[in-house]
């Protein structure tokens, strides 16, 4: 194990919400701003890796008797002391209705707290040994497998007090999962919808040229046996068809840019507006057409035709 903190909220989970003040800032009563609060131990940073950007972490000396100190985050520092330094600075938390005073010891680096799609908020965290929390979630950072590092946690939790018991134990990546299950679970079915929009358009597309072919193979029978090639064939049956398709394409275009604002919530690592993306979707088509007859009579001609086939 390299390192164990507690928190009174586990990463990528629900977290508090208590308003809060900043002394000497005015604050609007209709409009009083809140902060993620969480409670956590002294080596609780260095556990999940959230580096310090100011001022000092918790130590064994914020304890009940000591004046009750707090860490904000860099969204809070940068919201509420664009001016400079936060350190020393005092903030008043509505803490279970009653006002809590705290002065800023440090500043850390912006951490996800609800889920890794989400803007960073305003974040609080205060000494657990000052303000014990209702129940804390123990964190272990390990240098290997995390499974492997089981049955050493409980062990040593069991050495502490063996009447305490795991009820909930997952690793980061588990918590990960977890977190993006719903977006997750909604590209899946947006995913399953594309794909059968899809098939039925291939289908139609199918059906459309198939019927386009049969009801023209006496005139194209007529035009091969008047001298016209191959691929004055194709161009002729396939223009018509990638004429509808470029209709379709822009219309398809119009419609996914004026869906951009749903896709954003659905979407991470990626722009709703993604060109390489839209240029590719766009572009997909069936295959060149094979099965043409070289020119000759009518009447081969319309046998071959109706053997004319997309995929």
């Amino acid at each position: 194990m390299e390192a164990v903190g507690a928190s009174s909220s586990r990463p990528l989970s629900y977290s508090l919400a208590f308003p809060f003040t900043v002394e000497g800032r005015a604050a609007s009563s209709s409009d009083v701003p809140q902060a993620t609060y969480s409670a956590v131990s002294p080596n609780y940073f260095r556990t999940i890796g959230t580096p310090l950007k100011q001022g000092r972490e918790f130590t064994e000396r914020d304890r009940t008797g000591a004046t009750e100190v707090a860490i904000i985050n860099e969204t809070m520092q940068r919201r509420f002391f664009p001016e400079g330094d936060p350190i020393g600075r005092r903030l008043t938390v509505d803490y279970l209705g009653a006002p809590l005073k705290l002065e800023i010891i440090g500043v850390v680096r912006d951490s996800k707290v609800k889920s890794v799609t989400e803007e960073p908020s305003t974040e609080i965290y205060v000494s657990y040994l000052q303000r014990p929390w209702f129940s804390m979630d123990l964190l272990v950072r390990t240098s290997g497998d995390p499974e492997a590092s089981v049955a050493s946690v409980k062990s040593a939790i069991r050495a502490v007090d063996k009447s305490q018991t795991v009820s909930y134990l997952k690793t980061i990546d588990q918590l990960f999962s977890d977190s993006i299950a719903r977006p997750r679970f909604y590209t899946l079915l947006l995913g399953a919808f594309a794909a059968l929009a899809l098939a039925l358009a291939a289908v139609g597309i199918y059906g459309v040229i198939s019927y386009s072919v049969t009801q023209r193979t006496h005139e194209i029978g007529v035009r091969m046996a008047l001298g016209a090639k191959t691929g004055d064939v194709l161009r002729l049956v396939v223009g018509q068809g990638m004429l509808l398709a470029g209709i379709g394409i822009a219309v398809g275009l119009a419609g996914s840019l004026a869906a951009t604002r749903v896709m954003v919530s659905l979407l991470y690592g990626v722009g709703a507006i993604d060109p390489l993306t839209m240029i590719a979707v766009a572009t997909l088509r069936p295959r060149r057409p094979y099965g043409v007859p070289h020119p000759g009579p009518a009447s081969n001609a319309r046998r071959s035709l109706v053997a004319l086939r997309y995929e």
